[in-house]
């Protein structure tokens, strides 16, 4: 006789006095596995919100759930469950938005909750919770409440975990085992003993392991063998959660005082937030991890490019905005593929040198990304910039298009908006309409630099241009027609 067996038996008079109220129905495919999108996470405080991060703990964003405590997603992303303080505990239901808020669970229920432990189904339709009698399972529709199982005093039902394919609920039943499952419907429960605890029981996305986080030491559970296997001891840390992601490959690690994200073998722990509990979820997230300005002028016009590296769990639609203490410039929309990215974006003609924030934003799938904030610096060109330039016939004069035949003289004037470095050595260069060099003068630098040609008979007729030069850089030309 195999263990599960074994298990099984044991567990007998708990499956005899289970009451079910009504059936789930059959089980749905779950939406995970999936893309590894943002993280949820509640202070360790009760009554405390939540808040949205990336997974690499950029774009930190409050979520409006004002005396929210430890909110979890939903398997497709859409929805946070999340219970009020102080006790009784409420389950409310909110879009990650913080739209949509509405109650599921009130303490008028027929089978109200008893701590803020639940679970969603795959399928979004129940979430399941402890309550007097042991398990129950609240419909998100309309709220309509039904006893799953019931649990013979002393024993109680404390964390929980639904499996990514629907068919059971994990969770904690002290007096009982360290870990139970059983099916939706509140049959064929089985007891896992021998285990070194059932703390805070997580599915793995493909449904063969769950993760089990027993004080500083990380387990997984084979559902099928029941082999235990040590992953992680965390040491000093105390109090140790641990979530999976919902791609499989890593997980979410709540640990006193802070809140990691790290590989299954426990290496490459980074830091996210401090004092949190999370939940991780596939609502998509898009993160940078470079970014890089590439800044070349032209005529004084910017010409460069902004080179931007990350990942994103889904497709993308990225909004880029550039905004420095003076300046903010329109968005710039750009594709960017699901996993591991890199983006040139053409940087406004018109930026100028200076510090700037990079705000990259936008949406996936009709959902809209946390915004990610980087800073760039970009540099002045030695050259100098040119704001405007024009050609008058008066020193000081308005801009002129055109002027009448027999004009002598004109007056290029140069606005700087960024001076020449020192030692750059200005130039202006005229040049005829037939496009002949009729002048080359050294002009001395100013706010607005000046060069001017005369002609006691009068300037030929058609356009006439003048090019400012620092060095061997063109900065700016002014045009002007005469007759």
């Amino acid at each position: 006789m195999s263990r599960q067996r074994q298990i099984a038996m044991s567990f007998m008079v708990l499956a005899l006095s289970s009451a079910v109220l009504a059936t789930s129905g059959s089980a749905s495919p779950a939406t995970f596995p999936g893309a590894a999108g943002k993280i949820v996470l509640s202070s360790r405080g009760f009554g405390s919100g939540a808040e949205l991060i990336n997974p690499d703990g950029s774009g930190r964003t409050s979520v409006a759930v004002p005396g929210g405590y430890q909110p979890v997603w939903s398997a497709d992303g859409k929805w946070l469950a999340y219970s009020t303080f102080p006790e009784p505990w409420v389950i409310r239901v909110v879009r990650a938005d913080g739209t949509s808020d509405r109650e599921v669970l009130s303490t008028r229920a027929s089978a109200p909750a008893t701590s803020p432990a639940y679970t969603w189904s795959p399928n979004g339709s129940e979430i399941a919770y402890p309550c007097a009698t042991g398990l129950c399972a609240v419909r998100v529709a309309d709220g309509t409440a039904r006893r799953v199982l019931d649990v013979p005093a002393p024993a109680r039902v404390a964390f929980l975990s639904w499996s990514p394919d629907g068919s059971k609920i994990a969770f904690v039943c002290p007096f009982i085992a360290p870990l139970c499952l059983v099916k939706p419907d509140g049959t064929d429960p089985v007891g896992f003993v021998g285990l070194p605890g059932g703390g805070f029981p997580d599915w793995s996305p493909d449904g063969t392991r769950i993760l089990l986080s027993v004080r500083t030491k990380l387990y997984t559970l084979d559902v099928d063998d029941g082999e235990v296997r040590l992953l992680v001891d965390m040491g000093g840390e105390l109090n140790a959660r641990a979530r999976w992601s919902p791609d499989g490959k890593s997980m979410l690690i709540s640990s006193s005082p802070s809140l990691y994200v790290m590989r299954l073998d426990g290496s490459a722990p980074t830091k996210i937030a401090d004092g949190a509990l999370g939940d991780w979820g596939t609502s998509p997230a898009a993160m940078v991890s470079d970014t890089r300005a590439e800044p070349r002028w032209v005529l004084s016009r910017q010409v460069g490019s902004l080179e931007l590296a990350g990942t994103s769990s889904h497709p993308s639609e990225l909004q880029i905005t550039l905004r420095s203490a003076k300046n903010s410039y329109p968005p710039i929309a750009v594709s960017a593929p699901a996993g591991e990215y890199r983006l040139s974006v053409r940087l406004p003609a018109d930026l100028l040198p200076g510090a700037y924030n990079v705000t990259v934003g936008g949406a996936s799938g009709g959902e809209r990304l946390l915004d990610v904030v980087r800073s760039v610096q970009i540099a002045a060109p030695a050259a100098g910039i040119v704001s405007r330039s024009w050609i008058s016939t008066t020193a000081g004069g308005p801009s002129r298009a055109r002027v009448p035949r027999a004009t002598r003289r004109l007056f290029a004037q140069f606005a700087f908006a960024v001076r020449p470095a020192k030692g750059q050595r200005l130039t202006a260069v005229w040049s005829t309409p037939s496009g002949s060099v009729r002048l080359r003068q050294s002009v001395p630098y100013a706010g607005i630099t000046r060069a001017a040609i005369a002609d006691d008979n009068g300037l030929a007729a058609g356009t006439w241009r003048c090019r400012l030069e620092a060095g061997r850089t063109a900065l700016a030309i002014a045009s002007i027609r005469i007759g």
